[in-house]
């Protein structure tokens, strides 16, 4: 895969020591949130050891023209600060600092 400047190599799930079938339930989630009209659509990728293991679009980048999402859409992503802190919460929870 490439972005234009960086190739992420693919792997095997199991070659990195993560499940095929629990990856097949990911994607069934997403696609069963998409079916539903849950979200217009979604991208997932896993990455572990420096490859990535799964990689699936979902639904549609723009649901007016029936636009799929594909590994380049670009996503609007907004108010950022919450998860971020969260994130850097629960780690230094993790690490018995908080």
């Amino acid at each position: 895969m490439s972005d234009g400047n960086h190739i992420l190599p693919q792997g095997d799930p199991e070659q990195v020591g993560m499940s095929s079938e629990r990856l097949d339930r990911l994607s069934d989630a997403m696609r069963g949130d998409v079916d539903r009209g849950e979200m217009a659509g979604a991208s997932t990728l896993v990455a572990r050891r420096g490859r990535v293991v799964h990689l699936e679009c979902y639904g549609s980048a723009d649901v007016e023209r029936g636009v799929p999402i594909d590994p380049s859409t670009l996503y609007r992503i907004a108010s950022m600060t919450k998860p971020i802190t969260s994130l850097a919460a629960m780690m230094l929870f993790e690490e018995g600092r908080l």
